[in-house]
């Protein structure tokens, strides 16, 4: 093991240099870090699963014979909408039936995900037209965008790899007086299993509520 490729010296979440990250384990060419400072862990290398991934992984989400589904996540954001109206957007989107529970509350909405297949999908099943089978930088590079009033990302902060620039991405896309939404497991849910359940490179950072708030 490489100490060249596993050794980072900065915290990803708070920038932490001065006090010394502490290693908590090591899985094959990965090592989870902890800052002392503001007690987010993450893994280095942070190496984001490629489209592929994700296209063989997650292959019902491209599957027309399997129904969509509105997730606890969704249901919790379709009750507690900040905004009545606006442009919506959705990262990681899926063939979820929030974007189209939005379209029916008249807002303007907008998806994007990697997977090809399940673009292919909401396209079909929905006729939703701006869906995406983009990362969010290929999508924030468009031209003529618009700025969203909401921007939601659901189970999807812990497989980004550079939460920074995902996050500066976001805020670029953002009307002034927006809202962004989002749901992540919180870390502290794994208990034991920690080391079983959130593993490299599949998973990239563990996060709590309080880390979120500080970005």
């Amino acid at each position: 093991m490489s100490e060249i490729t596993t050794y980072t010296s900065s915290c990803y979440a708070c920038g932490n240099s001065r006090n010394p990250l502490t290693i908590i384990r090591r899985q094959q060419l990965y090592s989870l870090y902890e800052c002392p400072e503001c007690r987010f862990q993450f893994w280095y290398p942070i190496a984001q699963r490629p489209r592929e991934y994700f296209e063989e992984t997650y292959t019902t989400f491209g599957d027309l014979t399997v129904d969509p589904t509105l997730d606890d996540n969704h249901k919790c954001m379709l009750q507690n909408l900040p905004i009545q109206s606006g442009t919506v957007l959705d990262i990681g989107c899926g063939d979820k039936r929030f974007l189209p529970e939005m379209k029916k509350r008249k807002f303007d909405v907008y998806g994007v995900d990697f997977n090809r297949r399940t673009i292919e999908k909401v396209k079909k099943i929905y006729s939703l037209s701006n869906v995406y089978a983009l990362s969010i930088y290929e999508f924030a590079a468009q031209q003529g965008l618009p700025k969203f009033d909401l921007i939601t990302f659901f189970e999807l902060l812990e497989h980004v790899e550079d939460p920074k620039k995902f996050i500066a991405v976001i805020k670029s896309l953002l009307a002034p007086s927006g809202y962004i939404a989002l749901s992540a497991p919180d870390r502290r849910m794994y208990g034991p299993w920690a080391k079983w359940t959130n593993r490299a490179p599949y998973q990239t950072a563990y996060w709590t509520p309080q880390i979120i708030k500080s970005y």
